[in-house]
């Protein structure tokens, strides 16, 4: 007769649990507890995804409000007045004058001219003041909010009785433009 080996029965009950474990652990990972994670997890990632998507429209939406409010600004600024502000123009050059220590000592409007759509107005001046004074009023003139264009300057030592060896003469042509009577102002881009 032959004798049963009791450690042979253990290893296949051992081998036959470790199978069945196996199996089971297979089964929950990849079987319906394993998927319902997997569903879970990918909902919250596609949330995830719907949440990131409406904070980049709204982002989008900002950016075109910005853009329009931009296209006007621009459009305004582009926009040549109806007529030249000449007489705040002359005001504000005078100021600057006075502000910077430069002295007007002429002023002479030049003719018009006419180009499609627009109208130059130009003008002379003749002012007087130290190199430094009339440094001050150019820059002056170049930051300031009137829109002038600058086409001849000559600055010279003075000649004459009030001769200063620190004055400086100087002369200068500006040009304001506006738009020609009876043309509508451009409409912006894309109106």
């Amino acid at each position: 007769m032959r004798q049963k080996h009791p450690t042979l029965w253990i290893d296949v009950s051992g081998a036959g649990l470790c199978l069945l474990l196996a199996v089971g652990l297979i089964w929950y990972s990849k079987g319906p507890m394993g998927k319902a994670a997997r569903m879970d997890e990918l909902k919250a990632s596609i949330g995830q995804m719907h949440r990131d998507a409406a904070a980049a429209e709204a982002q989008v939406q900002e950016q075109r409000r910005v853009l329009e409010s931009l296209r006007a600004t621009l459009a305004q600024a582009e926009r040549l007045p109806a007529d030249a502000p000449i007489p705040q123009c002359q005001a504000r050059l005078a100021e600057l004058a006075r502000a910077s220590g430069v002295r007007i000592t002429n002023f002479l409007p030049l003719p018009d001219r006419e180009y499609p759509g627009i109208v130059e107005r130009r003008f002379t001046f003749e002012a007087r003041g130290t190199t430094k004074d009339v440094l001050t009023f150019l820059k002056g003139i170049e930051s300031d909010e009137h829109w002038v264009d600058i086409g001849y300057l000559s600055l010279a030592r003075p000649v004459g009785p009030d001769l200063d060896a620190r004055g400086r003469t100087l002369a200068f042509a500006i040009s304001m433009y506006s738009a020609a009577p009876g043309v509508a102002p451009p409409k912006p881009p894309g109106a």
